[in-house]
């Protein structure tokens, strides 16, 4: 034997733990899968987004526990992301100890452990707003991912904090999916208001939590106890078979479309009577140009008559605050006539939000006064993410795995609800304007169609 040769049976032996360890993670997909999809999410330029989100609330007023709006305010919103951090954490440890020991047995595998301690990692990227991983988290991740290798055993006191006994595998597993069972409840019951409590991040990290220890306990574990192999793969195939036929997107129409549609099904509804409510419904182009050229080029001394047509594309809040202001600056500068040359407003997305909420606003006034100014500016920086995203989580999260279409699992509405209750708590008046079919524009603005 060479003392300078490899030592082969330790080769071996190192061989074996990798193999084991990789064993072990394919046990384990779905907390493998949870942990690393959150730190790539929050090191995304969309997790950077809802990570600004989450920053707002830090720095409102910290001698209030709740804004004005609601929203909460830097302690309880540190406490509340740090409780769902642990929360993950502790269910993605506790759905790998459950993977690999069905049955309540003692394991010595480290993967559990290391898991866990990857969605710790993971809001590292929330609390330091990183976009990007840095040395220091570089550092850290290479440790995590020796980890398993290293020969450190479950029980070392470092260990600890993430270890779960037999015993309380149970009793824990049960209160874990209560608590999770009670946030997917709040968020149907109050789909605006408590999302935007919690904010995005503590939402998603509790959601994350919840499906992983609920869908290893059903689909992994349960499995493996009765001796069949890790079913972990049946939730993707009935997802993608159900695609067929749970969608449950559904655009809100007037209540004249809804009577329409109900006759078509009942076959009630002729082609001839069809024809008749379009034209009742939709007015005709040139009908448009002849009204809008009617009420808005009476003055003959005129040899022109300025038509403006106001192109603004998508892009979020962004997009709607941007076009907002615009519309504002150039009414100002030309004391309201640029809005009263404007014919048509083409847009998508933030730039309807925008275009939509500023002509609303108007209410008869030429130029918007200062107050209503500030709401709109408010309005346009408000929290319409964390509704969406529970609803995203929880709800259609839901409905992936059920094959008929529930409108309560569509995160659509829980977005169109927190436009309105924007602007019934920003607006002065508080009108419900835009829970209506179709806002009313006010006189001499461009009409919402």
């Amino acid at each position: 034997h060479n003392a300078a040769e490899p030592d082969l049976p330790q080769l071996a032996k190192y061989a074996n733990q990798l193999l084991a360890t990789g064993a072990d993670l394919w046990i384990c997909s779905y907390p493998l899968i949870a942990a690393v999809l959150l730190n790539v999410a929050v090191r995304t330029s969309q997790g950077a987004e809802i990570t600004s989100a989450l920053q707002t609330a830090l720095v409102r007023d910290p001698s209030q526990l709740v804004s004005s709006a609601g929203e909460p305010t830097l302690g309880l919103s540190f406490a509340l992301m740090v409780i769902a951090v642990v929360y993950c954490a502790y269910c993605i440890s506790l759905a790998s100890h459950v993977a690999l020991a069905p049955k309540g047995q003692k394991i010595t595998s480290i993967v559990p452990l290391w898991l866990g301690a990857l969605c710790l990692l993971s809001s590292f990227g929330v609390f330091l707003d990183a976009t990007g991983l840095t040395i220091e988290l570089w550092a850290l991740l290479v440790v995590l991912v020796l980890t398993p290798f290293i020969p450190l055993r479950p029980s070392h006191p470092l260990l600890r904090v993430l270890r779960v006994e037999p015993s309380w595998r149970t009793p824990l597993a049960a209160a874990f999916l209560g608590i999770g069972v009670v946030v997917f409840a709040l968020t149907l019951i109050c789909p605006v208001s408590f999302p935007r409590f919690m904010t995005t991040w503590p939402i998603v990290y509790i959601a994350f939590g919840f499906w992983t220890l609920a869908g290893t306990l059903v689909f992994i574990a349960w499995p493996r106890r009765v001796g069949f192999p890790s079913a972990w793969l049946v939730p993707i195939g009935l997802a993608l078979l159900f695609s067929l036929w749970n969608d449950n997107h559904r655009v809100r129409v007037t209540p004249l479309l809804q009577q329409e549609a109900k006759d078509e099904q009942n076959g009630a509804l002729t082609e001839a009577g069809l024809r008749k409510d379009a034209d009742e419904i939709r007015t005709r182009f040139r009908d448009h140009v002849y009204t809008w050229m009617k009420t808005h080029c009476t003055n003959a001394a005129k040899s022109r008559c300025p038509m403006t047509v106001v192109a603004a594309q998508g892009g979020g809040l962004r997009a709607a605050y941007w076009t907002a202001l615009v519309l504002d600056h150039l009414d100002r500068a030309t004391g309201g006539t640029f809005s009263d040359s404007v014919f048509a407003v083409s847009s998508v997305s933030g730039g309807s939000f925008g275009a939509t909420a500023y002509y609303a606003a108007h209410d008869g006034q030429t130029v918007l006064d200062d107050p209503t100014r500030k709401a709109l500016a408010l309005i346009a920086s408000d929290d319409y993410l964390s509704p969406i995203m529970s609803s995203l989580v929880f709800g259609n999260a839901a409905q992936w795995l059920w094959w008929h279409p529930v409108r309560n699992l569509d995160r659509a509405w829980p977005f169109e609800d927190a436009i309105a209750d924007s602007w019934r708590l920003w607006i002065p008046g508080h009108d419900d304007r835009f829970s209506q079919d179709f806002p009313p524009i006010s006189e001499g603005g461009p009409e919402l169609s």
